[in-house]
């Protein structure tokens, strides 16, 4: 017994060694395949990810390009029309540029909405070791691998001892799984990344590139700003120059008729009839004082006369305007516009300013130089000179009723258009601040082809606004010619009666009317067409948006298939390795056995015939 003992432990001993030696090579060459496959597997999986983000990437540039030529065709067509439009627009434009130039404050919330969701959702999955997800990652995975190995191990060898246990098989598939879970999770991780650093790497371009749009368009508007500035400026002279020959012909207006002045001395009767004209104009001029005066303290608070209290009433009534269509918000906006406006609003404030004082001074001076040359010509006039005199003064006072009521009308279209310009900025701000995301997702698919493009438009553009220009000069010295005649004619039909007058008046009042509403009309038409082309960029930018979401989808299903083709090969090759290592295990496992079971015989035989040779000893020492 004692030797059937000591043969089984050392039958056992010598069993666990070779198993354990067994175990131990076999485990080394396992983690070296284990390894190596794994190595060639990550590099098979670096070089797929980067051929289909390279593919991705020219097949997405190829569209964005095919889509973009398409889109800048249409665009420079719309572009070229809406560009006559486009100096008279600047000052509603100039509020978007604030915006503009930090487009990714607010709308970068809004960018790319789907890939954003996928990176906060990646994001919270994320740690330090993405930057090389095989260094740290693969060692703590190995760790973890070889510490659920080395646990499995254990429960193998105790199955060992019972070779027809079924946890074999249990612990085996969990390890595939965990395998798998592992290598799906490296290369999800390592996809994510490079996803990552390609968008971020795209985001980085395609700033650059918004900013220089931003920067060229910047340009061009300045540039058509600095036209319509100087045709501004042409305007103002033209008026000027207007008014100037208007006030010379009104302040001489005895310049043709000297001749006629030494006529007769003035009888009894022209004497009454001068008294009575006399008496008549002074009546005539005292209503046109106070007419002027009841209009003075109509445009101003303080009831007084200066042109600074009537500054103040447009400011309060525009003030007041804006607090009854706009919000906080925008008084805000306003408000900075209005004490830091650009270059546009402050020379057209400058110059009004400089028209109204140079209206009071020349009305001023018109006064006392009338006074003066009334108070000379009533000496010496006779009879002759009185009815020239009666004759010019009814002319001078319609000349000056003329020059206020054109007075009164060139104020009440200012303030009428200041109203209507406050009400489209503010309809033009809340489309600009609705149309502003879809602007950046537009900016956001630009390339520098199409920057160079942009650029080579615009210098045939400019050659345009300067032909625009022109043609505005000669629009204005057409005006001027008309007006010229228009007063020519006027001169010509003095001595026409009262009634005749007031019908040229009414005419040139409607006259002025019609301009006008024609004004106005152009203008709604502008809006209406910068509408128009708003919600083109808008259907075109949806359309890009869609073909492109389409093709992330259908690139990231290839990905995804590509993926889940390449986990069910390694998954087949890893159930491969699992049944050769199976049945190497199985053929060790049975010639252990036999050897356990003819070493277990031989030890029975030898104990058998050890015994047999005994008894036999014995039965022939006995007999």
């Amino acid at each position: 017994m004692k030797l059937i003992y000591l043969k089984q432990f050392s039958l056992n001993q010598s069993y666990m060694k070779l198993i354990y030696l067994k175990q131990s090579n076999m485990n080394q060459s396992n983690m070296n395949q284990y390894n190596m496959n794994q190595y060639n597997m990550n590099q098979s999986c670096m070089k797929l990810i980067y051929l289909k983000q390279f593919s991705l990437n020219q097949s997405y540039m190829k569209l964005i390009y095919l889509k973009q030529s398409n889109m800048n065709q249409s665009n420079m067509n719309q572009y070229n029309m809406n560009q006559s439009n486009m100096n008279q627009s600047y000052m509603n434009q100039s509020n978007m540029n604030q915006s503009y130039m930090n487009p990714f404050s607010l709308n970068q919330s809004n960018m790319n909405q789907s890939n954003m969701n996928q990176y906060n959702m990646n994001q919270s999955n994320m740690n330090q070791s993405y930057m090389n997800p095989f260094s740290l990652n693969q060692s703590n995975m190995n760790q973890s691998n070889m510490n659920q190995y080395n646990m499995n191990q254990s429960n193998m060898n105790q199955s060992y001892m019972n070779p027809f246990s079924l946890n074999q098989s249990n612990m085996n598939q969990s390890n595939m799984n965990q395998y798998n879970m592992n290598q799906s999770y490296m290369n999800q991780s390592h996809m994510n990344q490079s996803y990552m650093k390609l968008i971020y790497l795209k985001q980085i371009s395609l700033n650059q590139s918004y900013m220089k749009l931003i920067y060229l368009k910047q340009f061009s508007l300045n540039q058509s700003y600095m036209n319509q500035s100087y045709m501004n400026q042409s305007c103002m002279k033209l008026i000027y120059l207007k008014q100037f020959s208007l006030n010379q012909s009104y302040m001489n207006p005895f310049s043709l008729n000297q001749s006629n002045m030494n006529q007769s001395n003035m009888n009894q009767s022209n004497m009454n009839q001068y008294n009575m004209n006399q008496s008549y104009m002074n009546q005539s001029y005292m209503k046109l004082i106070y007419l002027k005066l009841i209009y003075l303290k109509q445009l101003s608070l303080n009831q007084s006369n200066t042109n600074q209290s009537y500054m103040k009433l447009i400011y309060l009534k525009q003030l007041s305007l804006n607090q009854s269509n706009t919000n906080q918000s925008y008084m805000k906006l306003i408000y900075l516009k209005q004490s830091n406006m650009n270059q546009s609003n402050m020379n057209q404030s400058n110059m009004n300013q400089s028209y109204m004082k140079l209206i009071y001074l020349k009305q001023f001076s018109l006064n006392q130089s009338y006074m003066k040359l009334m108070y000379l010509k009533q000496s010496n006039m006779n009879q002759s000179n009185m009815n020239q005199y009666n004759m010019n003064q009814s002319y001078m006072n319609q000349s000056y009723m003329k020059l206020i009521y054109l007075k009164l009308i060139y104020l009440k279209q200012f303030s009428l258009n200041q109203s209507y310009m406050n009400q489209s900025n503010m309809n033009q701000y809340n489309m600009n601040q609705s149309c502003m995301k879809l602007i950046y997702l537009k900016q956001f698919s630009l390339n520098q082809s199409y920057m160079k493009l942009i650029y080579l438009k615009q210098s045939n553009m400019n050659q345009s606004n300067m032909n625009q220009f022109n043609m505005n000069q000669s629009y204005m010295k057409l005006i001027y010619l008309k007006q010229f005649s228009l007063n020519y004619l006027n001169q010509s039909n003095i001595n026409q009666s009262n009634t005749n007058q007031s019908y040229m008046n009414q005419s040139n009042m409607n006259q002025s009317n019609m301009n006008q509403y024609n004004m106005n009309q152009s203008y709604m038409n502008q809006s209406y067409m910068n509408q128009s082309y708003m919600k083109l960029i808008y259907l075109k930018q949806i359309s890009l948006n869609q073909s492109y979401m389409k093709l992330i989808y259908l690139k990231q299903f290839s990905l995804n298939q590509s993926y889940m083709n390449q986990s069910y090969m390694n998954q087949s090759c890893m159930k491969l390795i699992y049944l050769k290592q199976f049945i190497l295990n199985q053929s060790y496992m049975n010639q252990s056995y036999m050897k356990l079971i003819y070493l277990k015989q031989f030890s029975l035989n030898q104990s058998y015939m050890n015994q047999s040779y005994m008894n036999q000893s014995y039965m022939n020492q006995s007999s």
